[in-house]
């Protein structure tokens, strides 16, 4: 709950929600993506790499390295979904494009769709949660904010990349358990 807010109120605050807001994410002060060319001299974690390889750049990381809140540099990153993808589907293929930059590719069968919320201005904020066996993991919620069409505006919150579902994880029991009693 605290991501989707904290990605509300940054969208506010930038008027990226905004009807007619279709500019070039480069463009602009003040734009979070405007920081990225004076930084790419600077030597890259591999996360940060995959990031960048994924058309983004994040305004605030973990512990890690990780993205806590990334944005969509440039229009190939932000419409990088077909037009006419629902947007849930449109969602789900922005986090799996930027799972790498969590170091999380192997995780995103743990998650799971919440909903999306319509706005305003026309644009969609869409909620995934981690889990496993039915249980939210922490942290694991992402907030994907979009415009009306499926593209890419920002995404708030990150995957853990442990959260891998019991049918991926290496060294998994071949045998349930009520099979695997004498």
């Amino acid at each position: 709950m605290i991501h989707a807010r904290t990605l509300a109120a940054c969208l506010a605050m930038t008027g990226l929600a905004a009807a007619g807001c279709h500019e070039d994410a480069t463009s602009g002060a003040g734009n979070p993506a405007s920081s990225a060319t004076r930084a790419a001299a600077a030597p890259r974690s591999p996360l940060a790499t995959a990031l960048a390889r994924a058309g983004g750049h994040a305004s605030s990381v973990d512990d890690r390295g990780a993205p806590r809140m990334l944005w969509a540099v440039g229009p190939r990153a932000a419409h990088a979904v077909a037009p006419g993808t629902r947007l849930d589907a449109a969602a789900r293929a922005h986090v799996a494009r930027f799972a790498g930059a969590w170091g999380a590719e192997r995780a995103l069968g743990s998650l799971t769709f919440d909903r999306v919320r319509t706005l305003r201005g026309g644009g969609a904020v869409a909620t995934f949660q981690q889990r496993i066996d039915g249980v939210p993991v922490v942290p694991g919620r992402v907030s994907v904010a979009m415009r009306g069409d499926g593209s890419l505006v920002a995404i708030g919150g990150g995957l853990h990349p442990g959260a891998v579902p019991a049918r991926a994880r290496a060294g998994a029991f071949a045998l349930a358990a009520r099979d695997a009693v004498a």
